[in-house]
């Protein structure tokens, strides 16, 4: 395997995609895989308040179904929070299961 070109890593499509039947909320929730930025943030817990992570982390991965993001504001990724738990904690599992950050992983990581 050759070494890749910043470029060529920049337009890899590094993401993956699933959805949720959330019956509570009328239907699919769509999800990606969380970016760099959002793993970061969730795996050293650079998180404003801890009550509210599971709705940022589930906000900055919600996505139509070819994984465009959704243009989720501040104020709405709070509202999230407020939404039925079950179904929240649902989408906040795929989350993490698309992202490959379950404990073992993430142990891991932190320590390398």
């Amino acid at each position: 395997m050759s070494a890749l070109q910043i470029a060529s890593i920049l337009e890899a499509k590094d993401f993956q995609v699933d959805y949720v039947e959330c019956p509570e909320w009328g239907g699919k929730v769509y999800l990606r895989s969380m970016m760099g930025e959002d793993v970061s943030e969730y795996v050293l817990g650079d998180y404003e308040d801890d009550k509210e992570t599971m709705a940022q982390i589930v906000a900055k991965s919600l996505c139509d179904e070819d994984g465009n993001p959704q243009d989720v504001t501040d104020d709405q990724s709070y509202e999230l929070g407020n939404k039925n738990g079950l179904a929240l904690l649902r989408c906040f599992r795929k989350c993490v299961e698309l992202s490959g950050l379950n404990e073992q992983a993430l142990g891991e990581e932190v320590k390398n």
